[in-house]
């Protein structure tokens, strides 16, 4: 009897501690994933050439906080400082692709961009395969732009050659939206 009541005790010490072990497992996920991703002209409606097609230009930063359904995409293009296009609250879990478009227009300056975000395990987790096509008109007075743009490369915060993630992640993440890749 003693036997069979020390089986049962530690067979309840094992459900703990594996029901523990999934429980937290499931919350310490990744609540926030981020990508850099390098930028190549894909079309050129505008009157000046400003890329030519195929030129990879700029980065793109984004981050997806699955906590609170948001996506933020910061724009690096040249020398100059990384520049938010916006934060969107939109449902994105679970999807292969999700469309955002921020509109920056002001006055009589009209400035739009739109990015189809491609995820091939519904954003769930950082993945090597993610991409984005996006598109950007602006008109002010005389000067007119509207391109097409795809990620030529998409990668997550890495250092020495490693993958990383938590605090550390994001702490490279901010780096990249401070100052660039």
């Amino acid at each position: 009897m003693k036997l069979i009541n020390n089986t049962l005790n530690m067979l309840k010490y094992f459900f703990i501690v594996n029901f523990l072990f999934f429980f937290l497992s499931s919350t310490l996920k990744a609540n926030e994933i981020y990508y850099a991703c390098s930028n190549k002209m894909d079309a050129n409606r505008s009157k000046s050439n400003i890329f030519e097609i195929g030129e990879v230009f700029g980065f793109t930063y984004i981050k997806f906080d699955k906590k609170k359904s948001k996506i933020t995409v910061h724009e690096h293009i040249g020398d100059s400082k990384p520049e938010r296009l916006g934060t969107k609250k939109i449902s994105f879990i679970d999807q292969n692709n999700v469309e955002v478009v921020f509109n920056r227009s002001e006055g009589k300056t009209k400035m739009i961009d739109t990015f189809q975000f491609n995820s091939f395990n519904g954003f769930n987790e950082q993945e090597a395969d993610f991409n984005f096509k996006a598109s950007l008109y602006f008109k002010h007075k005389s000067t007119f732009w509207d391109y097409d743009y795809s990620s030529d490369a998409c990668i997550g915060p890495f250092k020495d050659n490693k993958m990383l993630e938590g605090k550390k992640a994001k702490k490279e993440y901010k780096r990249w939206i401070k100052s660039g890749f």
